[in-house]
């Protein structure tokens, strides 16, 4: 922010004796007059804070903390959004409360979803031969796998389990260790008897 805006502070909700929240996306502590150093180690790298009181330790995100004193509490059914698609920005000006799909459009138009990225980290092209979907229970899209990589894995740790010297734990097979003590041939019929 600059110095033009002037930080405006308001208490924690929940916290009014112990914390305040700036319009600025920071928090600060009212007993010890100190900002705080959020955490962004989480999924997404979304800032978050520790707050204490009466003994109970509870992380709060802090683009709900900023929100829920400035705004008012969540609506049912809402989310939050950050309308510049940075996590780490969470100044009043960049936050609203919103539905699921106007934050999925969101991360469509910052190109930070995951339908918009056309290559895995490794490089491989998401194609529709290449690329299984993993959905969330309720049906929405969870992640996109890149079937090139898992295959990668795959032979990789077959390799591993050849050269570990290691064999199969039937009676009379000396192939190469694949899984749960069986070489391959062996576990793919356990595995078939199984199914029957």
């Amino acid at each position: 922010m600059d110095e033009a805006t002037p930080e405006r502070w308001l208490p924690v909700v929940g916290y009014e004796a112990y914390y305040a929240i700036s319009d600025w996306g920071r928090a600060r502590s009212l007993r010890k007059g100190m900002i705080l150093k959020p955490s962004y180690s989480n999924q997404g790298g979304y800032g978050l804070v520790i707050l204490t009181a009466n003994g109970n330790a509870v992380g709060r995100y802090i683009h709900r903390l900023v929100l829920e004193a400035f705004v008012g509490p969540c609506p049912p059914g809402m989310e939050t959004r950050h309308l510049d698609g940075d996590p780490r920005n969470c100044a009043l000006t960049n936050l609203a409360w919103g539905t699921s799909s106007e934050n999925k459009q969101d991360q469509i138009r910052h190109g930070t979803h995951a339908r918009c990225w056309d290559r895995c980290k490794n490089g491989h092209e998401f194609t529709p031969e290449n690329t299984r979907l993993v959905y969330h229970p309720d049906g929405s899209l969870k992640q996109r796998v890149c079937r090139a990589c898992a295959n990668d894995k795959t032979k990789e740790r077959y390799r591993a389990r050849l050269t570990s010297g290691l064999t199969c734990t039937e009676e009379g097979c000396d192939d190469p260790l694949w899984v749960k003590g069986l070489c391959v041939k062996h576990y793919a019929q356990q595995w078939r008897a199984n199914r029957q």
